[in-house]
């Protein structure tokens, strides 16, 4: 069993968001079913996003994320390849509290 508060704890940020924490020892599946009608107005899209997919493969947790990264990396990639065609370079200011650059991050993420 997959407790909610391990993937709460692990999202930055998680207090910040306008839902309910997990309570203690709170399955994955049985706060997916408490907070899924909060989720819209939840205020992190990520996280709603996060949570669905989850609640979605209960039984295959990880790999579900792993390919959902890789679709995202995908997406990523599609964008900077289109933003190198169209002469317009991004800068750190489109992208808030970003560690990281995009090759960075690419690199990070290689499968």
């Amino acid at each position: 069993m997959i407790l909610a508060r391990t993937v709460y704890d692990a999202y930055p940020e998680a207090e910040a968001l306008d839902i309910d924490p997990p309570e203690d020892g709170e399955s994955l599946e049985n706060y997916f079913k408490r907070i899924k009608n909060d989720l819209k107005d939840c205020g992190d899209t990520l996280f709603a996003f996060i949570m669905i997919e989850l609640n979605d493969c209960l039984d295959r947790p990880v790999a579900s994320l792993l390919r959902a990264r890789h679709d995202l990396q995908n997406v990523i990639d599609a964008l900077h390849d289109a933003s190198n065609g169209s002469g317009r370079e991004e800068n750190e200011d489109d992208v808030d509290d970003m560690d990281m650059d995009e090759d960075e991050a690419r690199e990070r993420h290689k499968d």
